[in-house]
């Protein structure tokens, strides 16, 4: 390879990478200038308790949610307007709640003495850590009886 093909292969790849770190730059300006724009717009603190540290913009109706929160700096001005009014500002802390207390996915909540209150949200409280010694009692018997199945089958 002839030097002079090598520059112009190494200023292609540095003019691609400077693109490229300007157009990260860009979309990181424009994600916080359009979320601060609309928090402000929305009040500008949390709706439900007033301070304004660590706000997050919320779906009031996790239904009618037409994008996610982090999204709104990539959709069109109109689209957000139109969904504006089923969003809100929320500090973290109450998004938290809020979210906890909405909490269906898809389902019931976990109950305390469950299986999966133990296992995927670490309660450990008494009914909890039996329900999960039962649920595994129960499958060790069952897998006994298959394998007891399977080898009086075996020839």
């Amino acid at each position: 390879m002839d030097i002079d093909r090598l520059e112009k292969l190494a200023s292609i790849y540095l003019e691609a990478a400077e693109r490229n770190e300007y157009q990260k730059n860009l979309m990181r300006e424009r994600y916080h200038s359009k979320r601060q724009a609309l928090i402000a717009e929305l009040g500008g603190k949390c709706s439900r308790c007033g301070s304004k540290k660590n706000l997050q913009i919320d779906h009031k109706d996790r239904k009618k949610k037409e994008f996610r929160a982090a999204d709104v700096h990539s959709i069109s001005d109109e689209r957000l307007q139109k969904a504006k009014k089923n969003l809100q500002v929320l500090c973290e802390e109450c998004h938290r709640d809020k979210t906890h207390e909405s909490w269906d996915y898809g389902g019931n909540k976990s109950q305390h003495g469950s299986y999966w209150r133990y296992r995927k949200h670490g309660c450990r409280c008494k009914k909890c850590t039996e329900a999960f010694r039962e649920a595994n009692r129960r499958w060790k018997q069952m897998s006994r009886e298959r394998e007891r199945k399977i080898l009086k089958d075996v020839p």
